[in-house]
């Protein structure tokens, strides 16, 4: 009687033993099941983080390359702009240039005018000094 109620006492602790092994072994399964979970939240944030950040990155360089263009073609139409003033402002000078070389032209024309005019008037003068000296010598 008494062995067979050791027996049972030290059955009963097998089984309390068993019953808490399976206990922490189901509370270590739940463990790693939630450690797992967690990491793979980690992961996967951490993935997500960095493809917003390519994103951005990429955003940001196609912002760059465009504000490039935009700056190749703002200084090419200045270029164009700038020779277009060049060739304007070579034309003006051009006809600024042809308008004294008439000028210069038309001065000569009346200089060699004033001076016919001046040999006239002196041939006019000889004359009347030589009819002068004429009448006076009848």
């Amino acid at each position: 009687g008494e062995r067979e109620i050791e027996k049972e006492k030290h059955l009963k602790d097998i089984e309390d033993m068993v019953e808490k092994a399976r206990a922490c072994e189901e509370e270590r399964v739940e463990e790693n099941e939630r450690s797992r979970d967690a990491m793979s939240r980690v992961v996967q944030d951490s993935v997500r983080a960095q493809q917003e950040h390519a994103v951005r990155l990429s955003e940001m360089e196609k912002a760059m390359v465009d504000q490039i263009e935009e700056n190749a073609v703002r200084v090419s139409e200045m270029k164009k702009e700038m020779v277009r003033l060049n060739e304007e402002h070579a034309v003006r000078v051009s006809e600024m240039e042809e308008e004294m070389v008439h000028k210069n032209e038309e001065l000569l024309r009346l200089k060699a005018k004033v001076v016919r005019s001046i040999e006239q008037l002196m041939d006019a003068q000889a004359g009347s000094a030589q009819e002068v000296v004429r009448l006076e010598e009848q």
